[in-house]
């Protein structure tokens, strides 16, 4: 019998005392010795009234056109699974091939970049970056290993705009303040000023300057990076006020040197000033610096926990910058935001900084300002939650209403906020002071 290129039958078959009309499906029979998959393939077709790909056979035999489709299709999903499985093993032998071998495929990822196409962002998309060796980019880069990241690199496993929803590969080693692979990246073209993500994120030049990473903020300003810009919605900070926080001198001067703005806003949501950051972190050098350039001593606070320079470093304790703001004429009454806000008083009582607090109340701050809306404390309250008795002490020498309202959203009073902290010598006092709620 001919198993070749099968004829087509002319005449219906019979098959359990059904006439099955075949005139333009192949004549296959079932052969002696084929596998039982194939031969249960091969009844399936001459089954009457059997569904293929959602079609009637019978209504196949009627429209040839579905029969030459389905013998088409078939062999393009092999063909297909043929190539996918083999660019697979390919990729395994670039891993591990010998040096020749991968110096041959190096050359041929060379000339297939040649097509990758840039979009409106200079974003390059390489057309063999797998998303497979996206960890292990990220971890080469953080744990300085130059090698694996030119590597990857190299052999276009990895591309220089890499990102994996977070950060991109450059922003990952401005951060690791690894200047080789910051170098290597800016070579292949990585995009210098690519945008930080909304939550948190920093450019490369943001990344580096909240490090301190001197060499890495030269060397990114020399290919360009926008010294100003704009921070991340939330918690975000331009490179001047990521190197203020982190009091890191010789970068502040560099990036005011480069036309950093001093007085850029502070983002909504968690924002600081550059001069707010750095009286947040007690970096008083850096506070001279900026004040010296020119910021702004009462800048507005962010919307949502945002703080002014005065109250930022209230809250931190910090004394000598405290001084130094008062100095340069610091409002000491600043209102509080009504999210998670405090007044220079409420932010230091809440720590119990006695001397922040002490020198607060010499230089006028209002006792008994009201708690803010959401989450807020008066002074008073504030110290009592802490369980801070001598500042508690103080505020009440000083006329601190003891029974004083509360917060709209999670208030508490003063015996309330002792209570709940356990800080029975405070439940004393305040109730020797006329406390009854």
């Amino acid at each position: 019998m001919d198993h070749g290129t099968p004829a087509y039958r002319t005449a219906p078959v019979i098959i359990a005392n059904h006439e099955v009309p075949l005139v333009h499906l192949p004549a296959i029979t079932i052969r002696r010795g084929w596998p039982p998959h194939l031969r249960r393939l091969e009844a399936y077709y001459l089954t009457p009234c059997q569904s293929l790909y959602g079609m009637n056979v019978d209504a196949l035999a009627n429209y040839p056109r579905w029969t030459t489709y389905f013998f088409v299709a078939v062999p393009v999903f092999v063909v297909a699974m043929a190539m996918a499985i083999t660019r697979k093993q390919l990729k395994g032998v670039i891993e591990n091939s010998p040096e020749a071998i991968a110096g041959l495929l190096r050359l041929i990822c060379r000339f297939r970049r040649k097509s990758k196409i840039f979009d409106e962002e200079c974003q390059i998309s390489s057309p063999i970056a797998d998303p497979r060796y996206d960890k292990p980019f990220i971890d080469a880069i953080l744990s300085k290993n130059n090698a694996r990241v030119k590597h990857l690199l190299d052999l276009g496993i990895a591309e220089a705009n890499f990102h994996d929803g977070k950060m991109t590969g450059l922003q990952y080693a401005a951060t690791a303040g690894n200047e080789v692979i910051v170098q290597h990246l800016l070579a292949n073209g990585s995009n210098v000023n690519a945008e930080a993500e909304d939550d948190g994120g920093r450019t490369a030049l943001q990344a580096a300057s909240e490090g301190g990473h001197l060499a890495v903020v030269d060397l990114l300003l020399k290919n360009g990076a926008n010294v100003n810009a704009e921070a991340a919605w939330q918690a975000g900070r331009t490179a001047l006020q990521a190197a203020s926080e982190g009091g890191h001198l010789l970068v502040v001067d560099r990036l005011l040197e480069k036309g950093a703005n001093v007085n850029a806003e502070a983002v909504e949501n968690y924002g600081r000033t550059a001069l707010q950051a750095a009286s947040q972190g007690g970096h008083l050098p850096v506070v001279d610096r900026l004040l010296e350039k020119g910021a702004s001593v009462n800048a507005e606070a962010a919307w949502r926990a945002g703080r002014t320079a005065l109250q930022a470093a209230s809250e931190g304790g910090h004394l000598a910058v405290v001084d130094r703001l008062v100095e340069k004429g610091a409002n000491v009454n600043a209102e509080a935001v009504e999210y998670y806000g405090r007044t220079a008083l409420q932010a230091a009582s809440e720590g119990g900084h006695l001397a922040v607090v002490d020198r607060l109340l010499e230089n006028g701050a209002n006792v008994n300002v009201g708690a803010g809306p959401f989450e807020g404390r008066t002074a008073l309250q504030a110290a009592s939650e802490g369980g801070h008795l001598v500042v508690v002490d103080q505020l009440l020498k000083k006329g601190a209403n003891v029974n004083a309202d509360i917060a709209q959203r999670c208030g508490r009073t003063a015996l309330q906020a002792a209570s709940v902290g356990g800080h029975l010598v405070v439940v004393e006092l305040l109730r020797r002071a006329g406390a009854t709620r």
